[in-house]
C-alpha cells in the first residue's frame, strides 16, 4: 500500500452528500468535500454503482456538482469504457483518459470549470501507483484552494486496500448474486463521517437496526438464499421482515432506467427511515417478496 496522509481539509464532518440512495445515504453518508472509495469483489457492480453515483452528484436536486472523470489507460478496453461513460454521463463534458495525473494537471482542468462550488473527481483504476499519485493531487490542490470550495474526490476500483479514505463503499459479490444492487457489504463498508456527528436520535436508532439486520442475514447467505421457498427469512415469522430489509436496499438506478424501465429517484433519508422502519416493526408480514425489491419507496397503500 502506498503512504498517505489526510489532512484537516479532506473532509468536512457536518456536511454529507445526498445521494438520494437509501442504504448509502441511511448507513454510509458520504463527506461533501472528502475522499470517497467505492471497491470490492469482481463482478459485484462497482463500477455502476461509481458512475450511478456521479451520475447523481451531476443531477442532485438540492445541491449539484460540476464533474471530472479520469479514465486509466491501463483499463483493458479503455475506448469502449470512454464510450460507456459518455452515454451514461451525457452532460458530463470533463472525462479524461488518462496514464498519470499531476496536480499541475488536476488544476489546470479544474480551473476551466466555471463553477467555484461543489466538484468531483472522479478517478476509475485499479492501479495503486495511479490512485497514489490522484490522491496527492487532491490534497495539493485542497490546501492551495479557497476554502468555499467542496471538492470530492472519488476512487472506483476493484480489491483496492486502503483504510485512509473518509469514507469506503466495498461492493460484495454475494448480495449481488442475490440480485440485489447496491450490493454493499456491511461489515467492509464504513463511513468516518458518523464519528461524533448524529444529530438525529431517531435516524441513528433506525440506522442501528437496519444495520444489525443486514449483519445477520448476510452472515447467512448462500447462492439463491433469497429465491428459496424454504430458507429461514422467507418463512420464519420473526426473520421474515429482515429478509424484506435486505430486499428493500435494492433501488432503481438513473443510469438503468433504459434497461430496466424501473423509474429512479432521489430519496429523502426520512423517507428511507419511515419505510425502514415499518418493517422492521414486521407491519408487511403478509406482503410477497416482490414488493421490496427495487422500490424507492413502499406502495402508499403498504402503509395503510
Amino acid at each position: 500500500m502506498w503512504p498517505f496522509t489526510t489532512t484537516k481539509k479532506s473532509i468536512v464532518n457536518s456536511r454529507f452528500l445526498k445521494t438520494g440512495l437509501k442504504i448509502i445515504d441511511l448507513l454510509f453518508p458520504l463527506p461533501i468535500a472528502g475522499d470517497v472509495l467505492l471497491t470490492g469483489d469482481s463482478r459485484s457492480g462497482i463500477k455502476t454503482l461509481g458512475i450511478e453515483i456521479a451520475n447523481r452528484l451531476m443531477n442532485s436536486p438540492e445541491k449539484s456538482f460540476e464533474l471530472v472523470v479520469y479514465l486509466d489507460s491501463w483499463i483493458s478496453e479503455v475506448e469502449a469504457e470512454a464510450h460507456e461513460l459518455d452515454a451514461a454521463l451525457p452532460n458530463c463534458k470533463n472525462i479524461r483518459v488518462v496514464e498519470s495525473i499531476t496536480a499541475e494537471e488536476l488544476d489546470g482542468h479544474l480551473q476551466q470549470i466555471k463553477s467555484k462550488q461543489n466538484i468531483a473527481v472522479c478517478l476509475m483504476s485499479d492501479r495503486s501507483s495511479l490512485v497514489h499519485h490522484f490522491r496527492e493531487a487532491i490534497r495539493i490542490r485542497r490546501n492551495s484552494s479557497q476554502p468555499k470550495q467542496s471538492l470530492l474526490s472519488m476512487v472506483i476500483g476493484e480489491k483496492i486496500d486502503d483504510v485512509t479514505f473518509d469514507a469506503v463503499l466495498y461492493s460484495s459479490r454475494m448480495i449481488a448474486s442475490q440480485g440485489i444492487y447496491p450490493a454493499l457489504d456491511i461489515n467492509k463498508s464504513f463511513t468516518k463521517s458518523l464519528i461524533g456527528n448524529s444529530s438525529d436520535a431517531d435516524l441513528e436508532k433506525v440506522a442501528h437496526d437496519v444495520r444489525q439486520a443486514l449483519v445477520l442475514i448476510t452472515s447467512q447467505l448462500e447462492e439463491k438464499s433469497l429465491s428459496d421457498a424454504s430458507w429461514a427469512f422467507n418463512t420464519d415469522h420473526d426473520k421474515r421482515a429482515i429478509g424484506q430489509v435486505l430486499r428493500f436496499i435494492s433501488q432503481p438506478f438513473f443510469t438503468a432506467e433504459k434497461y430496466t424501465g424501473l423509474s429512479a429517484a432521489f430519496v429523502p433519508s426520512k423517507t428511507a427511515m419511515r419505510d425502514f422502519q415499518n418493517i422492521l416493526a414486521q407491519k408487511y408480514l403478509d406482503l410477497p417478496p416482490q414488493n421490496f425489491l427495487y422500490k424507492n419507496e413502499l406502495e402508499p397503500q403498504s402503509r395503510q
